[in-house]
């Protein structure tokens, strides 16, 4: 499993994605279905993007988001990670688990810098 950062939010009632330097709109916008390698709790290990293959070696942060305003059956319930790939590059991605067909979405790609874990 890849490891997950240090005061990262980790678990998935964390809130660590709004405490790091990385935000939505510095990054990339991808917004494209892929195909996610993932283990235990569906931590991503590793995903297929434009045909090229992408190794997580470590989990940035996790949060998931319920929806809980709509009826059950049009619920979307969403797990978020963002992961750094053995190239350096960082990536949010989340797994859509509500009713129907679950699919991982990759979100964006941010901008790439030391490890949030001051390792790196």
């Amino acid at each position: 499993m890849p490891p997950v950062a240090q005061g990262s939010g980790g678990g998935f009632g964390g809130g660590g994605v709004g405490a790091t330097a990385l935000r939505m709109g510095q990054g990339r916008f991808i917004d494209e279905q892929v195909e996610v390698e993932s283990e235990g709790f569906g931590v991503p290990r590793a995903f297929v993007w434009q045909g090229e293959r992408h190794e997580v070696v470590e989990v940035l942060s996790v949060r998931r988001r319920l929806d809980f305003k709509r009826a059950w059956w049009r619920r979307r319930h969403r797990d978020y990670f963002r992961v750094r790939t053995r190239e350096g590059r960082v990536f949010e991605l989340y797994h859509h688990r509500g009713p129907g067909r679950r699919y991982w979405v990759l979100l964006q790609e941010l901008a790439s810098g030391p490890s949030e874990t001051g390792i790196g």
